[in-house]
């Protein structure tokens, strides 16, 4: 079983060591071995550490956990294991899932629709979108791209609190006064021109894949993603439309290794956003007109 271990090391900023091994006894020894030689850079910058804001943690499948001790050691002082860490806004844990990081939303929104039902009576519904932007979707769209692939039952979270907020603002929960079942989700969406959560990680990604594709993100990513014509080199039936007879700007899959993680790597997730999207989107000439129309056929689905 190939393990990882992702290091949380605070100096001054959030510093993090990176390693990944085939054994959890090889993990151990370089892992410690690298920390010697950080201990040993830190003493003769005259730099201290805080031991015990040093953690660490085991990436692991969910169906796999580690069942041997590990010891990491800095100073000969032990560092504590982790099933979750905090980085950057983020809360990653050991199994990759997201549901921590999703809970910690979650409560976050909710907290926000609070202030928001208190302000609803005094202000205008343009007042309460913009409102809804500050409070809400800004923990939604924050670090999408890497947490928005968890399982559907747990997006569900947001996407339920995003009908809430919704709802909220449309003057459409008071179903104590109506009695029955809450107004339908999607018109609201629709008239407000606010995506579901689902969404917004697709728009998030499209856009991550349309800057590949035009050379607008950092050289690293140039090759994430190649079109199916210089691939194949020749008509196939995701790059080739039949009735228009024209080569789409279909983009070939690439391979991954695992179900539970290899189909929600962007690189993959990319590939399959991408080529679901309407050619003339794929034709933008623009990010900011690639972004508009992409918002508007999410939004135009909800009808």
């Amino acid at each position: 079983m190939r393990v990882f271990v992702y290091m949380f090391v605070y100096i001054a900023d959030d510093t993090h060591i990176y390693h990944e091994c085939k054994s959890i006894q090889e993990l151990e020894k370089v892992t410690n071995k690298e920390l010697k030689k950080l201990s040993f850079w830190l003493n003769i910058n005259r730099l201290s550490l805080n031991i015990d804001k040093t953690n660490y943690m085991i990436f692991h499948p969910y169906n796999k956990p580690v069942k041997q001790n590990v010891t990491i050691l800095i100073n000969k002082k032990a560092i504590s294991a982790k099933d979750s860490l905090k980085y950057l806004g983020v809360v990653i844990d050991s199994t990759l899932s997201w549901k921590q990081h999703i809970n910690a939303i979650s409560k976050k929104i909710s907290r926000s629709i609070g202030i928001m039902y208190k302000l609803r009576p005094y202000l205008p519904l343009q007042i309460m979108k913009n409102i809804y932007y500050s409070l809400v979707y800004s923990h939604i769209v924050y670090a999408i791209e890497v947490w928005g692939s968890a399982f559907k039952t747990d997006i569900t979270k947001i996407l339920v609190l995003q009908k809430r907020a919704l709802r909220l603002m449309t003057y459409n929960d008071n179903f104590l006064a109506v009695p029955g079942p809450l107004v339908a989700s999607n018109p609201i969406f629709s008239h407000l021109k606010i995506l579901k959560v689902t969404d917004v990680f697709n728009l998030q990604i499209s856009k991550f894949v349309f800057k590949c594709i035009n050379h607008l993100t950092p050289n690293n990513f140039h090759d994430w993603f190649k079109m199916n014509s210089t691939v194949h080199g020749h008509r196939t039936r995701y790059n080739y439309d039949i009735n228009k007879n024209l080569f789409h700007n279909k983009i070939s899959l690439y391979y991954v290794r695992t179900s539970n993680y290899g189909l929600k790597q962007i690189r993959f997730n990319g590939a399959k956003i991408w080529n679901s999207l309407p050619q003339h989107i794929m034709n933008a000439t623009s990010l900011a007109s690639f972004v508009k129309t992409s918002k508007a056929y999410y939004i135009s689905n909800y009808e």
